[in-house]
């Protein structure tokens, strides 16, 4: 049944990338970390059909094939919690948490390279193939670790910036609660991908609009262009009064 859930995620997201990189946005850091989640989530979700494809072909579990499909799903889910983290840390203020780009990226790439080395295994409960081992509990381990911080960004910024910003990261703990008690009740809906899923579409409508914050731009310089036009006018209507004034003078 988890299946549905990953191709409808692909419809939603086909859409929005559609929308999105359609138009012309403004380059800040919230809309290019959001491209980038944009793509990485529709990555996931291919990744995640392709796993539903490889359990329905009854391919064997301990082939190299299946435990490379579990370990991209994990970098993906780790790739996805740092981007998510680079968000709510972009729009929080630096006063709380200060971490630059290069440390969170050696953090990133160990972060990975020790998901790639631990093993991973499964185990077969009825019709669900659940992975396990060192490999995934390190990696929630992990995710858990990086949701917590952008909660307390969230929870410490909340406050001093808009609400809406921060609703993506009060929306996707909420999801995943949900999911994992939806997932002990029925095993065979892996619903994390497809929250995932709704939370980028969430964040479309939370980030800086990017159609509406280009017109403003474009009225913003409008409006500086007129004032300039304006102030140069009557810098030379001042100049040729001046001039004029000793030139009447003369004449009387």
């Amino acid at each position: 049944m988890g299946i549905y859930f990953s191709i409808s995620g692909i419809v939603f997201l086909i859409i929005f990338i559609t929308i999105f990189f359609s138009k012309k946005n403004t380059k800040n850091i919230e809309t290019k970390i959001y491209g980038s989640l944009l793509i990485i989530t529709f990555i996931g979700t291919i990744i995640d059909i392709i796993g539903y494809i490889l359990y329905e072909q009854k391919i064997d579990i301990n082939t190299l094939l299946y435990k490379s499909v579990a370990k991209s799903m994990l970098v993906y889910f780790i790739s996805w919690a740092t981007l998510f983290f680079k968000y709510t840390y972009s729009i929080s203020s630096r006063k709380v948490l200060k971490i630059n780009n290069i440390t969170l990226l050696i953090s990133y790439a160990i972060t990975l390279l020790i998901t790639l080395i631990l093993p991973i295994k499964f185990n077969t409960k009825g019709n669900v193939i659940y992975p396990y081992g060192n490999s995934v509990s390190f990696t929630y381990i992990i995710i858990t670790i990086v949701l917590l911080i952008s909660l307390l960004l969230a929870f410490q910024n909340i406050r001093s910036k808009n609400v809406k910003k921060y609703t993506p990261i009060f929306l996707i703990t909420i999801m995943l609660i949900i999911s994992m008690v939806i997932q002990n009740i029925l095993p065979d809906l892996f619903l994390i991908n497809f929250s995932l899923t709704t939370v980028i579409v969430v964040m479309y409508f939370t980030i800086e609009n990017p159609d509406l914050k280009t017109i403003e731009e474009l009225k913003k310089n409008r409006s500086l262009t007129s004032k300039s036009y304006i102030e140069k006018s009557n810098f030379l209507f001042r100049m040729s009064a001046e001039v004029r004034k000793p030139i009447d003078n003369i004449g009387k």
